[in-house]
């Protein structure tokens, strides 16, 4: 019983301690800012590509705006 037990336990607690190390590494008091790129027509991929050259941790966004117009949203962590 012993040699099931010793593996599963290692296995957690290497699991744990990735975890703990993603989660760790996030910054909650990082806020976020968001930059309208285009005002619409947007496409996922080219807004996307858009944002990414604004910033490269950004994430670029195809959102409806409250007007009913497709419009591209970079979403990144403020400086």
């Amino acid at each position: 019983m012993k040699k099931y037990f010793q593996p599963s336990f290692v296995i957690l607690i290497i699991f744990t301690v990735l975890v703990l190390g993603v989660v760790g590494n996030m910054s909650v008091d990082q806020k976020r800012c968001w930059a309208t790129l285009k005002e619409n027509n947007c496409v996922h991929d080219e807004c996307r590509s858009m944002c990414l050259k604004k910033n490269p941790k950004g994430h670029g966004r195809c959102i409806k705006s409250s007007k009913g117009r497709i419009i591209c949203l970079c979403g990144y962590d403020c400086p």
